[in-house]
């Protein structure tokens, strides 16, 4: 038995039917086509050049046509948003909770004879970092005695609000912040949150402040006077990245305008390539773990992000940090704390 290779010039005869019928309707097309340049491909009036020409200009506006197809639709699949801008009137406006911090957070009075406390509230202080500008690092142990570390009672009892006096204590609750203990106004869920009906200073909130300047200490700021924020009255207060300064010795108005943004969840980008989080939604979970009785903010989740990662690294946190690990010593605050929390914040910045 013998076998012979196949004669590969033999074709299937439905093939060369098949290659026929392709190339009918290929001329048929460019015979017909109304797209300009098509019919002028293989027209047999032009010279070969000029149908070479034709060829080259129509792949350029199939290669350009394809590209702004392909542009489109990935700019339709990004799900692109138009911001709508509305005022609206109303005759009662919730008014903002307010927190006030001393720039002051320790007490001169009330800090312990203690040379390693003294050595590390200085190094917490604005004034361990500009050392080098100051003549004399001898005030750092010349200190007077005290019973206690603490803030005090900065505010006065004269509060007023929408021209009712109060005593403070009666409108103001105290916070611990990342400033230290601060007074916030307008937060306290066990009180009725307070509205306002009308603009200016007579509808708003007035206080005068005690800030006790000559039993000032080393503090995170290297001036004196108090930091405001205003927040809604559920949210955190963060004090070290917003608000604003008021120096001691004047009388300062502060006009405020209240802005609601509405952004929308995922497929919708916001913040370049990042996604929104829908707190609204009946499944949300706040991924806060320290801030968990607070609402949730893009500036908390940071916040509880950046503690958690000091926490972490020390195995302690801050004695003004929320949580439930051990308060950090003073060797701890010195020698892994304070060094690490110097590191984050360039990495964070």
């Amino acid at each position: 038995m013998t076998m012979t290779a196949p004669d590969r010039k033999q074709r299937d005869p439905d093939d060369s039917d098949v290659s026929s019928e392709l190339l009918g309707l290929v001329a048929f097309y460019k015979d017909t086509a109304t797209i300009h340049g098509v019919s002028q491909i293989g027209g047999k009036r032009l010279y070969s050049f000029r149908r070479k020409v034709w060829l080259v200009l129509l792949l350029i506006m199939v290669i350009g046509l394809t590209t702004l197809m392909f542009l489109h639709f990935q700019r339709f699949s990004e799900h692109p948003t138009v911001t709508v801008v509305s005022a609206q009137v109303t005759d009662i406006l919730p008014f903002p909770a307010v927190t006030i911090c001393n720039l002051n957070q320790f007490h001169r009075n009330r800090i312990p004879r203690d040379e390693n406390l003294r050595r590390l509230l200085y190094r917490m202080s604005d004034y361990a970092y500009i050392k080098d500008y100051i003549t004399s690092e001898a005030v750092v142990s010349n200190e007077s005695n005290a019973d206690k570390v603490d803030t005090g009672d900065e505010l006065r009892e004269f509060c007023v609000y929408r021209i009712t006096s109060y005593p403070c204590d009666e409108l103001f609750t105290r916070t611990v912040t990342d400033l230290g203990v601060c007074y916030t106004f307008n937060a306290d869920k066990d009180r009725e949150r307070r509205n306002t009906t009308d603009s200016g200073s007579l509808n708003g909130l007035r206080v005068i402040l005690n800030i006790e300047q000559d039993n000032y200490y080393y503090s995170t700021y290297s001036q004196s006077g108090i930091k405001v924020v205003l927040h809604e009255p559920d949210e955190a207060p963060i004090m070290l990245n917003r608000g604003f300064f008021v120096r001691p010795g004047t009388c300062t108005d502060v006009a405020i305008r209240r802005e609601q943004t509405f952004r929308l969840a995922y497929p919708y980008k916001a913040f370049g390539h990042s996604y929104c989080v829908d707190t609204e939604a009946a499944d949300f979970e706040t991924p806060l773990t320290r801030y968990q009785n607070f609402s949730y903010s893009g500036i908390t989740c940071l916040r509880d992000c950046f503690v958690g990662r000091l926490v972490e690294k020390c195995g302690c946190r801050h004695f003004y940090e929320y949580g439930t690990e051990d308060f950090c010593s003073v060797e701890q605050l010195q020698n892994c704390y304070l060094p690490y929390q110097g590191t984050l914040f360039r990495t964070f910045d």
